[in-house]
């Protein structure tokens, strides 16, 4: 029973197996009206920086007037566009990471994300599936064009 919780958790909250670009290019297309939803609200409201299913950058949204119930929207969208992750936004360059999968933990792990406008998406490659470390390097980030300033990103370490 324990390891049936366990497998639903890591399921539930970004574990399991990583996607294939061809998933979360299906899976980006099929939320497009979600996403933007998304899009429009961090712009609206500036002040958060990151909402994932348990925690909020700032800790405490009502001190920077964002609502509980706007919190819960947020996390509503995320969880139909199974994101449960998240996103990182940032005001100053309107940047946006939403996260599409996670496994590990801080300082070793592995993700795929949507980007929107990142600051430098290098390299750009054709897809991500297969892509390896370079030599030397002990980490990967790649991107992976979807369409105007969207991309995917595979950051692992």
């Amino acid at each position: 029973m324990l390891l049936v919780t366990l497998l639903c958790l890591a399921a539930c909250y970004g574990g399991g197996p990583k996607p294939t670009d061809a998933e979360l290019l299906a899976r980006f297309r099929a939320h497009r009206p979600e996403i933007a939803t998304l899009m429009k609200m961090m712009e609206e409201d500036r002040v958060i920086r990151r909402i994932d299913y348990d925690w909020t950058d700032p800790s405490n949204p009502l001190s920077a007037g964002i609502s509980a119930d706007r919190i819960s929207q947020y996390r509503r969208i995320l969880f139909d566009i199974d994101c449960p992750r998240g996103f990182y936004y940032d005001s100053n360059t309107g940047s946006v990471t939403i996260i599409a999968w996670a496994v590990g933990l801080a300082g070793s792990g592995a993700s795929k994300s949507f980007m929107y406008k990142p600051v430098n998406p290098v390299p750009l490659v054709d897809e991500l599936d297969s892509y390896q470390v370079p030599a030397g390097q002990d980490y990967v980030l790649a991107y992976r064009h979807i369409e105007g300033d969207w991309y995917l990103e595979y950051d692992a370490d």
